[in-house]
């Protein structure tokens, strides 16, 4: 009941679910709550600021993602990104982290000093490639349609020629109302300039924004004085930039787009390459079921009256309970070594009779949905098991929907022996 309250409603307070289960009849501490909802991989964490998407945001977003799906390398690799931040002289351009004692917390080696509206601020244009950063302009003014016409004009074409685009090279912008207008549209049409077609609200599917970032981290490291410092550093370090960072950071799109399809459409994680996801704390439990696993195929392929003339192999993956990771993994063995191309096999020996699901049901339902378009069978791996005296199920929605099923299962079976 408290995992199930949790995953509808994220915001409960442990608060709420101590009054709803003493309205049940239970009693529980808060603590007891924590640890119970620890135990199933849930933190209390602060929620993440994301634009606004409505459903015509995601419905654009999804449609991208879908149509430059499988768009290779070399057409991201010519794609010039653009966008435009903004820098504070003693505002919170990066988070910071230090190491300190108790009651130290205000110490002046601990602290970040703050004035009113960050002390001034300096707004500023760039633009890169995979083959590294292009040009980096101070904005001056408020910048409006013109006067972003008049930075295109003296910086795009220079910035192409210097990062040496090839031939029909796409250029990227957002849907800001000043990139969008009518006329920045027509001038870009007279200079013969493709323009990538952009879903509005997706600072997550442009690379510029990480890039952005760690400009901003080599930034506050300097501690600029003045404005005029901030100006200088910036150019500095933006020109510092190693071109294997631009290269990556292109090179890796792909996964962008399969993570937005992953999210069905929402906000992903920009600030750190998709599926990089590590797993810090490995369970003795989990790697049983492994070797387990791996021991029952060893025996079936021992007995030669079980599977005669066959075979088994296996490939294990961890998804460290993470659904893009699970996607991942799963394409990845479908579609063999190498990149992932989707409905389409690389493998030259073998074929895939089936998937044993994951730990968690979390990401056993997004394997799933995947394995009914190819037609796989998989095998539900249950994580908490509550075993009765006819069957075992577990407790999350996928169990719930399972043991709803056997019941209605065994109650037509013995109505039916009741008849006969």
């Amino acid at each position: 009941m408290i995992t199930r309250t949790v995953s509808k409603n994220p915001r409960t307070t442990r608060g709420d679910l101590v009054n709803e289960l003493q309205r049940a009849g239970t009693n529980v501490t808060r603590p007891t709550i924590s640890n119970t909802l620890r135990h199933h991989g849930l933190r209390s964490c602060s929620a993440r600021r994301v634009p606004l998407l409505k459903p015509v945001h995601v419905r654009a977003r999804l449609k991208f993602a879908r149509e430059h799906l499988d768009d290779p390398k070399e057409f991201w690799e010519n794609v010039l990104w653009s966008d435009e931040t903004k820098l504070e002289l003693f505002g919170r351009n990066t988070t910071c982290r230090v190491w300190r004692k108790k009651n130290t917390e205000l110490h002046p080696s601990n602290t970040i000093p703050t004035v009113k509206h960050g002390g001034g601020n300096i707004m500023l244009w760039g633009c890169f490639s995979a083959k590294g950063p292009g040009r980096l302009i101070r904005v001056h003014e408020r910048m409006n349609g013109a006067m972003y016409r008049e930075i295109l004009s003296a910086n795009l074409l220079p910035s192409a020629r210097a990062l040496k685009m090839k031939r029909g090279w796409v250029f990227q912008h957002d849907n800001d109302p000043k990139h969008t207008d009518r006329a920045t549209k027509e001038w870009l049409h007279k200079k013969h300039f493709k323009a990538l077609e952009w879903p509005s609200q997706s600072p997550d599917l442009n690379p510029i924004e990480n890039l952005w970032r760690e400009l901003k981290v080599r930034v506050g490291k300097r501690k600029a004085k003045n404005i005029t410092a901030l100006e200088e550093i910036c150019m500095e370090e933006w020109a510092n930039i190693p071109i294997t960072v631009c290269g990556n950071l292109v090179k890796t799109y792909r996964k962008r787009l399969t993570s937005v399809i992953a999210n069905k459409g929402y906000i992903t994680n920009r600030n750190k390459e998709p599926f990089d996801q590590v797993c810090k704390f490995p369970s003795p439990s989990f790697f049983r079921y492994v070797l387990a696993f791996i021991f029952a195929i060893d025996e079936i392929n021992k007995n030669p009256y079980i599977l005669p003339n066959v075979t088994l192999g296996y490939h294990v993956t961890d998804s460290c309970n993470n659904e893009n990771k699970a996607i991942e993994n799963l394409l990845q063995i479908l579609s063999g070594p190498g990149d992932i191309v989707p409905n389409y096999s690389c493998l030259s020996n073998g074929k895939l009779v089936g998937v044993v699901g994951d730990q968690s049901s979390k990401t056993s339902l997004q394997i799933i949905e995947h394995l009914n378009v190819y037609g796989y069978t998989q095998i539900h791996y249950p994580p908490t098991e509550i075993c009765q005296v006819f069957y075992c199920f577990n407790t999350d929605d996928f169990g719930i929907q399972l043991l709803i099923t056997q019941k209605t299962s065994l109650n037509k079976l013995a109505y039916q022996e009741k008849v006969l």
